[in-house]
């Protein structure tokens, strides 16, 4: 089927058609999760800033395509920017090929800038495969994050990565056993790691940077639909030296754990950051010693942390994360950006 030949029409949808978005984002995505309705419906229509943009292609009154646009928010100063982050964009296997997302996502811009007073669109794309769909689509790259690993278990994380070249993998198994050995050793007693309530939470910001904007109730959603917990470091005396928001995912079917968020207090003078993350990974790696792998995003700009992974003989992979961002408005917005894991869909 040639794109110009199908007769395709574009909507934008509603939950009249829940029940045939969450069917074409198992097909295309391939996944078959049983819970998908409840996932669906937290995602997409329980968000305190309001129910995501779902747009829709149809090919003979057939739902064949899906692209959504997630509302978030994002301050600097006293300045409030209305984003929208692209997600779950695909289409069934049938379909695809055929020119389909990109008539999609070009109805679906023409639509928020004309119907919505979005100022700029926001997405992570995977960096192989729809990346290039978006640079067609004239978005602009802000930054690609730097993605850091540090793997817990070397025989599964190897055979996952480089199964077909079973001769390097006991050299490679070797380097990373001494990487999770030296984070371990790391001088870490005085510490203590304990899970703690959402209200805990450490939030640093720069006034220079935009950062992404959360409410109580905001954050309490999305911690719920990306099933994301919060740990607390604390020293001897109970005095909280970082936070951290992690997650756990799957990679090719092995276990992995995702630092979503860190932040440091400003009252950590006695301990190093070094000895405060290593505490964390080892005691993540204790409750979940099935992991493959521990994971975190850093912005390429952010020496300071950029520098501690690396000390910590976190390495770097060779396939980072795009940031791209499409304006909508005519608002200035002369600062940097300031995201993570947890700005993520």
């Amino acid at each position: 089927m040639d794109t110009e030949k199908l007769d395709l029409e574009f909507k934008l949808l509603n939950q009249d058609t829940f029940k045939e978005q969450c069917y074409v984002y198992t097909k295309a995505f391939g996944h078959e999760n049983n819970d998908i309705e409840n996932y669906w419906q937290k995602k997409h229509y329980n968000n305190p800033l309001g129910g995501s943009f779902i747009f829709g292609a149809y090919y003979k009154n057939k739902l064949v395509g899906i692209n959504c646009f997630q509302p978030c928010v994002y301050e600097s100063y006293s300045d409030i920017f209305n984003a929208l982050q692209s997600c779950e964009s695909g289409v069934l296997p049938e379909f695809q090929g055929k020119g389909i997302w990109g008539k999609l996502m070009r109805f679906a811009e023409e639509y928020i800038r004309t119907n919505t007073d979005c100022d700029v669109l926001i997405g992570f794309p995977n960096y192989r495969n729809s990346y290039p769909g978006f640079r067609k689509m004239t978005w602009e790259t802000v930054f690609v994050l730097n993605n850091y690993l540090l793997v817990n278990n070397s025989q599964t994380f190897l055979q996952t990565i480089i199964p077909n070249k079973k001769g390097l993998q006991p050299i490679f198994s070797c380097v990373l056993n001494f990487q999770k050995g030296f984070v371990k050793c790391y001088k870490t007693k005085k510490l203590q790691v304990e899970p703690i309530s959402n209200d805990m939470l450490i939030w640093n910001r720069n006034d220079k940077e935009l950062t992404i904007k959360l409410s109580d109730e905001c954050l309490s959603w999305k911690l719920d639909y990306k099933h994301l917990s919060c740990l607390g470091v604390k020293d001897k005396n109970n005095n909280l030296l970082a936070t951290c928001i992690y997650g756990i995912s799957k990679y090719k079917g092995q276990k992995i754990i995702y630092i979503n968020r860190l932040e440091f207090s400003h009252n950590n003078n006695n301990f190093s950051e070094k000895a405060v993350v290593a505490s964390l990974n080892n005691y993540l790696l204790k409750i979940y010693p099935d992991t493959a792998f521990i994971r975190s995003w850093v912005n390429p700009n952010d020496n300071r942390y950029n520098k501690l992974f690396k000390s910590l003989l976190f390495f770097k992979t060779k396939h980072p994360n795009p940031f791209i961002i499409k304006r909508m408005s005519d608002k200035k917005m002369n600062y940097g950006w300031n995201v993570s894991f947890l700005d993520l869909d």
